[in-house]
């Protein structure tokens, strides 16, 4: 599976990115405290539903919003796009696969 398209909001200190990426090869560049860590930070917490630095929501949560979003539209090795989102605030988490909600993050 590979992603195709992000979109992050509101995670680190992302207030939003937009990415297209290539089915080939993805560089990411920028000077210090840009968001590299965070992008790549984000991708992981949508994969597993929790981030590799902190078990808490609030750390991920950039400072001034309420909540975070992160959403991918994915590719199969078969060729079947998909649609992945996860938004966590104060409340309980919101799992969406193709626009359907999800009870749980497992």
């Amino acid at each position: 599976m590979r992603l195709k398209q992000l979109r992050v909001c509101g995670f680190r200190n992302i207030e939003e990115a937009q990415i297209e990426l290539s089915s080939q090869f993805n560089s990411i560049t920028g000077a210090n405290g840009a968001g590299k860590t965070s992008l790549l930070e984000a991708i992981y917490t949508l994969g597993h539903g929790r981030s590799f630095r902190s078990r808490l929501t609030q750390p991920l949560i950039r400072q001034g919003s309420k909540e975070y979003l992160v959403f991918a539209r994915c590719v199969t090795q078969q060729q079947t796009e998909f649609k992945l989102g996860l938004t966590k605030g104060s409340d309980a988490p919101r799992i969406h696969i193709n626009e359907e909600s999800l009870t749980s993050l497992s």
